[in-house]
């Protein structure tokens, strides 16, 4: 039985060191995809799925706390679905961008 409990143990912390990335919070019209991944994963790779052939957009690294924040080309667009893939190639599952928050980001001024 003790042996039984060390494997489900070894094999659970195997599990867990190769966990895909998980992304947390992309907006419409902002430039910023957050989320979560096993420190020492990075680069984080951002890919936008919502065509046949998944489209590279950004790329950051993984911070001591497991966090991420990438940088992205150019404005998300509302219900894109995104990918993040760490460095060993695991893939997050798809997030939808959600849309743009209350003020979004800033208007460009206007010329006179």
């Amino acid at each position: 039985m003790r042996r039984f409990f060390l494997l489900l143990l070894l094999e659970s912390s195997i599990l867990l060191a190769q966990s895909a990335p998980t992304i947390q919070s992309a907006y419409a019209k902002e430039t910023l995809v957050t989320g979560v991944a096993v420190t020492g994963s990075g680069p984080i790779t951002i890919l936008d799925a919502q065509f046949p052939t998944p489209i590279e957009i950004g790329k950051g690294d993984v911070d001591g706390q497991g966090s991420f924040a990438v940088s992205v080309k150019n404005v998300l667009d509302e219900g894109h679905a995104l990918i993040a893939v760490d460095k060993d190639g695991h893939a997050s599952q798809r997030f939808n961008v959600s849309a743009a928050r209350s003020g979004g980001a800033p208007a460009l001024p206007r010329k006179q």
